[in-house]
């Protein structure tokens, strides 16, 4: 998520949110509710070694890092921040992106986290590197800024509403502010994961799931690069798989294999056309010989639009195979 500033929206409120469990269930629903920016500093002194095992765990895309400072447009001799720069994982694309006439500020208030990031730039040797332990709404950089970069930080912030206005505040005009952050799914595939996303968050990273970045930036500009579903370089589509079993004994039915084998053709042609189909064939063992029933795998958005689908697969419909279905995220490049 982009923006290039403009302009500054008045008449927007900001404030910290009530203090308390990382959740709450009313009605049946989770509420998340944020927690004491202190104990989420400790909790992050206590992660600072684990990051790089959370981007796998959390199926962070490869290459996010670079492509979030890529958008920000920085040329060489350009100032730029990171807001809750963490374990400086984002830094070195900041240094290159800035050259070594430039400069880059990282700021993050949990003293484990930025321990780690100095580490790491005095292996590196950069002297245009400089780290802040500080709450990024208070920070005022000595210079006006090129770029701001939320580096997985945005939805960590109880206060997000007041950095933001902050680090708009920072920025020269024509400068660039990036929000790197997760969102969930859209459609069922989030409805599905969202339990398990407050829990493991409640846990882990602290990373309220309800906040919607693109939405706070609307307050500010217009000017906009970038949607909500420009959030991450890969898309998510929610998929089935057929998986069938054979019905032992078979069935009597009226149609011979030749007709039912080719009546399953055409019934993956047709899902071929309709643009559903994913992909389909036969399971082969190492030799190359089949066995088993094989697998379809086709786009549906709902459970019931799948088993609609399915249960009209013609070795389904009469019986001689029985339906399994599973869902499945297929992760799609743009």
């Amino acid at each position: 998520m982009v923006v290039r500033k403009e302009a500054l929206v008045s008449g927007v409120e900001f404030g910290t949110r009530s203090r308390g469990k990382p959740w709450n269930r009313v009605s049946g629903a989770e509420e998340w509710v944020d927690l004491d920016r202190s104990f989420i500093s400790r909790r992050y002194d206590r992660l600072a070694g684990l990051i790089p095992f959370f981007d796998w765990l959390l199926f962070q895309p490869p290459g996010f890092r670079r492509k979030a400072v890529d958008r920000l447009d920085l040329k060489p001799g350009d100032r730029a921040l990171e807001i809750g720069c963490g374990t400086g994982r984002n830094l070195p694309f900041l240094q290159q992106a800035v050259g070594p006439t430039g400069r880059v500020y990282g700021v993050d208030f949990s003293p484990g986290m930025l321990a780690k990031a100095r580490k790491l730039r005095e292996r590196q040797e950069w002297s245009n590197v400089e780290l802040i332990e500080c709450d990024a709404a208070d920070y005022v950089a000595p210079e006006p800024l090129d770029g701001i970069l939320f580096g997985l930080s945005y939805n960590t912030m109880p206060h997000h509403l007041t950095v933001l206005h902050q680090a708009w505040s920072l920025l020269r005009p024509g400068g660039r502010l990036v929000i790197m952050d997760a969102k969930l799914p859209p459609g069922l595939g989030g409805e599905l994961v969202r339990p398990f996303g407050v829990w493991l968050m409640k846990r882990t990273m602290l990373g309220n799931p309800y906040i919607r970045p693109w939405k706070d930036l609307a307050r500010f500009t217009d000017h906009i690069c970038g949607k909500e579903s420009d959030m991450s370089e890969r898309q998510r589509e929610q998929c089935w798989v057929i998986n069938n079993e054979v019905v032992e004994p078979p069935p009597q039915i009226a149609l011979g294999k030749e007709e039912l084998t080719e009546r399953h053709h055409a019934f993956i042609h047709a899902l071929e056309a309709e643009g559903k189909l994913v992909g389909a064939g036969p399971f082969l063992d190492d030799t190359g010989n089949r066995f088993g029933t094989g697998m379809i795998i086709f786009r549906a958005a709902t459970r019931a639009e799948a088993e609609r689908i399915a249960n009209s697969e013609p070795y389904i419909a009469h019986g001689v195979r029985r339906l399994k279905l599973l869902p499945w995220q297929r992760t799609a490049g743009r």
